[in-house]
């Protein structure tokens, strides 16, 4: 007997299951094993930033930060899982040779609709961008070029949410 594990198993889903993952992986050009395991990524990266948000919750306790300035940052936090999320899907898509179509236009829109509701300068958000794009024109998307990317998005990030706590929001008492 071989004690090799098999290289498939079968799982038994419900058939409306069965079709909306046929359709999801249909729609992104994704074998069905490909999408279930995008949507664990995503279902473990969903957890790990509700798990980042408990922590800046509990920091947030210890050094007494207001209620206002709390649920703020909440609200931004909300909008920078967003933007990480298709940042991260756009990205994947131009790196890997991809047409990004609808990404690209939904990672603009998610930039746009951060700009317009904080009144927050993206200048760096839309470099990081145009950094990939540029490089993927000319076909010179390097590690080292998504790298500085990313350390953009990255230092954007944190100046929009850090700079709650260095504003005077009016008091919540």
């Amino acid at each position: 007997m071989s004690s090799q594990r098999p290289k498939y198993k079968w799982i038994r889903v419900h058939f409306e299951t069965w079709e909306r993952i046929n359709e999801i992986a249909t729609r992104y050009g994704l074998t069905m094993e490909q999408a279930i395991l995008k949507m664990a990524e995503l279902a473990a990266e969903a957890a790990r930033q509700e798990t980042v948000a408990a922590g800046v919750t509990a920091v947030a306790a210890e050094i007494k930060v207001d209620e206002l300035k709390l649920k703020e940052i909440r609200r931004r936090l909300w909008y920078v899982f967003k933007l990480v999320l298709s940042y991260g899907q756009w990205r994947y898509c131009v790196q890997n040779g991809r047409d990004p179509g609808w990404l690209t236009r939904y990672l603009q829109e998610r930039i746009s609709e951060i700009k317009k509701r904080f009144n927050v300068d993206t200048t760096k958000l839309e470099q990081a961008v145009q950094m990939i794009e540029a490089a993927a024109r000319e076909g010179k998307l390097t590690n080292k070029v998504i790298g500085e990317a990313n350390d953009l998005i990255h230092e954007w990030c944190f100046e929009f949410v850090s700079s709650v706590l260095a504003r005077n929001l009016p008091s919540s008492q």
